[in-house]
C-alpha cells in the first residue's frame, strides 16, 4: 500500500514538474529573477543550468540569478577574456559554467571581481552566434561579491 502511495506521489510530482516553466510560464522569485539558481541545492542548480544549455529557448530573455565561483579564461580566438560563474554539481568532477558579460553599452565593462571569489550574479539570458555555433550567456544586470 505504501509503495502505491509513494509511486502516486512521485508520478504527480513528475507530472507537475514536466508542466512547469517549460510551457512558457514564468514564475518570478522574490528577488525579481525569473530563474534563481541560488534557491536550489547543488544537484538541482546543476540540473537547471544543464537544462538551460540543452533547452535555451525556454530561458531566452528571462532574468537569471546564480551564485558560484568566478572563473575567467583567455580566449585567443576572440581576443578577449571569457567570464564564467561556476556551478558545482553534487560531485566536484563535473561543474557547469554560465558565461556572463556586460552589455556592450555598459560603462562597467572592465569591473570584474578577483578570480576564485564567490559571486552572486543576476542578468538576462541571451545568445550570440560565432563560427556557426550559438553560445548562451548572461548579460549582466548586477554582480555582488558577498562579504
Amino acid at each position: 500500500m505504501i509503495k502505491k502511495y509513494l509511486l502516486g506521489i512521485i508520478f504527480c510530482f513528475a507530472l507537475f514538474a514536466s508542466q512547469g516553466c517549460s510551457q512558457g510560464q514564468t514564475i518570478t522569485t522574490e528577488n525579481g529573477a525569473d530563474v534563481d539558481l541560488s534557491l536550489y541545492n547543488d544537484l538541482m542548480a546543476y540540473s537547471m543550468l544543464t537544462d538551460m544549455t540543452n533547452n535555451p529557448d525556454n530561458y531566452l530573455g528571462k532574468s537569471v540569478r546564480a551564485v558560484g565561483q568566478y572563473v575567467t579564461v583567455d580566449n585567443f580566438i576572440q581576443e578577449r577574456n571569457i567570464h564564467y560563474v561556476l556551478i558545482a554539481g553534487v560531485d566536484v568532477c563535473c561543474p557547469e559554467v554560465l558565461e556572463f558579460m556586460y552589455d556592450e553599452n555598459s560603462s562597467n565593462e572592465t569591473v570584474f571581481p578577483e578570480e576564485g571569489m564567490v559571486i552572486d550574479i543576476t542578468g538576462t539570458f541571451l545568445g550570440y552566434e560565432m563560427q556557426g555555433y550559438t553560445y548562451y550567456y548572461l548579460s549582466i544586470d548586477e554582480i555582488i561579491v558577498p562579504g
